[in-house]
């Protein structure tokens, strides 16, 4: 900061991105030090623009930058809810299948043991 903008540091920016991205070793992967996920990384380095020396611009790129974050865990988050909604529907639609074979399997059950009972039965009297 100093070589860039003097030894009086009341002159000096609360952030300046090139000094910053020198500094922390420049975008990778998409990513600055600090900064997280950054969707234009040219936009931190470009011009007077990137340097940056009110608080309230700090906030909002930070503030824009979290905002970004959530909207895309949203969508993850509404993605895998729907996934899991469906597998639970899949899931329930089985059991709902094996329930009334169940049922009928009973029924056909008691059917043949009262045919049983009454096949026992005249047996008995005759």
């Amino acid at each position: 900061m100093v070589a860039k903008f003097g030894d009086d540091t009341i002159l000096h920016p609360l952030l300046d991105n090139e000094t910053w991205c020198d500094v922390t070793g420049g975008v990778k992967k998409g990513r600055v030090f600090g900064f997280g996920s950054v969707s234009n990384p040219a936009s931190l380095l470009s011009g007077t623009s990137s340097t940056i020396r009110e608080p309230e611009d700090v906030y909002e790129c930070v503030r824009e930058q979290i905002h970004e974050e959530i909207n895309m865990k949203a969508v993850e988050l509404e993605a895998k809810h729907q996934q899991m909604r469906e597998e639970i529907d899949a899931k329930a639609a089985t059991l709902d299948a094996k329930s009334a074979q169940l049922e009928a399997q009973q029924k056909q059950m008691c059917e043949d043991m009262e045919k049983m009972y009454a096949t026992m039965q005249s047996m008995r009297e005759s």
